[in-house]
């Protein structure tokens, strides 16, 4: 196996790995919300405990996402129009 194809393998396993943050971190998130509503009564309340608890989860699954971005970028395909695109974004 290939240094290219080994790092291709790792931006996939992070890419999967943000995909399922995303996914079980949103799932949870529902469950919070619904608990802090059924105890609170209000609908706002878990809104808000919507709010603060996916966001913390979609930064991490999208931290996560741009981490295999990189990986796919600098190892798999390090044109200088890849890196120039990825200076002028960060």
């Amino acid at each position: 196996m290939t240094f290219t194809e080994t790092m291709d393998h790792a931006a996939q396993v992070f890419e999967a790995v943000g995909a399922s943050v995303l996914g079980i971190g949103f799932v949870f998130s529902l469950g919070v919300a619904v608990r802090t509503w059924h105890r609170s009564g209000k609908a706002a309340a878990g809104y808000e405990a919507l709010r603060a608890c996916f966001g913390g989860t979609l930064l991490l699954g999208l931290e996560i996402l741009v981490a295999a971005d990189l990986i796919r970028t600098v190892a798999v395909a390090p044109t200088l129009e890849n890196v120039g695109v990825l200076g002028l974004t960060c």
